[in-house]
C-alpha cells in the first residue's frame, strides 16, 4: 500500500480530522491510506474519497480502489485538475466522487469527471449531458463522461467529436491538419475532419491505405452525406446506443463488393 499522507504536506491534502474540504461518510477514521472502498457508494471516512490507484506506485492508472485524502479546496467537475505525484498515486485535486481524467503525462493536468452512481447493475449519472462509461475491465472504474454529437460537431474550435473506443463519443483535439477530408488516409480517429470517422479501407471508395480512410458520419436512413456506392450504416448495429443522443448515428460505408 502507498504510505500515508498527512495534512500540511506539500500535497495540500487534509487528514480525516480536518474541518475543511469535501467530505464523505463512512466508518470511524481508524484505517490506512488506500483501504478498500466502494466507488459507487463513496464510503470512505470524512475528508477522504474512494479513487482508483496503482498499488505498485504512480506511473499508470492501476486497478485498485482505496481511500485517499481530499484537497482542502478541490476544483469542480469539468474544470482543469492536477494529479499529485503522478497518475495512479490516488491523489488529485478533484472533489469526492470525482477523478482527474485524461491526464497529460508531461503536465499531470486533466479535467475532473464524476464517477457513476447507483449500483453495479444499474450505474447512472446525475448530469444528463454525460453518460456512464463502463470500460471492458470495470476494475478501472465507471466515469460520467461528457456527451458530444458527431453529427452536430458540438465540441468547439480545435476539437472534434470522435469515438476512440468504438463505443462512445467524446471531444478530442482535431489532429487532421491540412488533410482529413472524406477519402483521405487516416490512422487515428482524430486525423479526420470534424463530422468524419476513420474507418477500414474496405468501407471507403478508392481507399488504398491499409490503416483506413476518412468517411462521413450520417443519420441512419439518410445517405446524402455519403460518397457514391456508400450507404449510411448504423454505428450501433447490434447493441443499443449507450446514450439517446447517439441512437441515430451512422457511418457512410460501402456494402459487400
Amino acid at each position: 500500500m502507498p504510505s500515508g499522507v498527512s495534512g500540511g504536506s506539500s500535497t495540500g491534502v487534509v487528514d480525516d480530522s480536518s474541518d475543511g474540504g469535501e467530505t464523505s461518510t463512512g466508518p470511524a477514521p481508524d484505517f490506512g491510506v488506500g483501504q478498500e472502498c466502494d466507488i459507487l457508494q463513496q464510503d470512505c471516512p470524512r475528508g477522504y474519497k474512494c479513487i482508483v490507484y496503482n498499488e505498485e506506485g504512480p506511473g499508470s492508472l492501476g486497478d485498485d480502489w482505496g481511500c485517499f485524502p481530499v484537497v482542502e479546496d478541490p476544483v469542480g467537475v469539468g474544470e482543469t485538475c492536477t494529479v499529485i505525484d503522478g497518475v495512479g498515486s490516488g491523489l488529485d485535486d478533484c472533489p469526492v466522487g470525482a477523478v482527474c481524467w485524461d491526464v497529460d503525462a508531461e503536465t499531470n493536468e486533466g479535467y475532473c469527471v464524476s464517477y457513476c452512481m447507483g449500483s453495479n447493475q444499474n450505474p447512472t449519472c446525475e448530469d444528463p449531458d454525460t453518460f456512464c462509461r463502463i470500460p471492458g475491465d470495470a476494475s478501472f472504474g465507471m466515469w460520467c463522461l461528457p456527451v458530444c454529437d458527431p453529427l452536430g460537431d458540438d465540441c468547439g474550435e480545435g476539437l472534434t467529436c470522435t469515438s476512440g473506443d468504438g463505443f462512445s463519443f467524446g471531444c478530442s483535439p482535431d489532429a487532421s491538419g491540412e488533410a482529413g477530408a472524406a477519402g483521405d488516409p487516416c490512422e487515428f480517429v482524430t486525423q479526420c475532419d470534424p463530422g468524419l470517422a476513420c474507418v477500414g479501407a474496405e468501407l471507403v471508395p478508392d481507399c488504398t491505405m491499409s490503416s483506413g480512410c476518412c468517411s462521413a458520419y450520417c443519420t441512419v436512413g439518410d445517405d446524402s452525406p455519403c460518397a457514391p456506392g456508400q450507404t449510411c450504416e448504423p454505428f450501433y448495429d447490434e447493441d443499443p446506443a449507450p446514450h439517446p443522443a447517439w441512437e441515430n448515428v451512422g457511418v457512410c460505408a460501402l456494402g459487400p463488393g
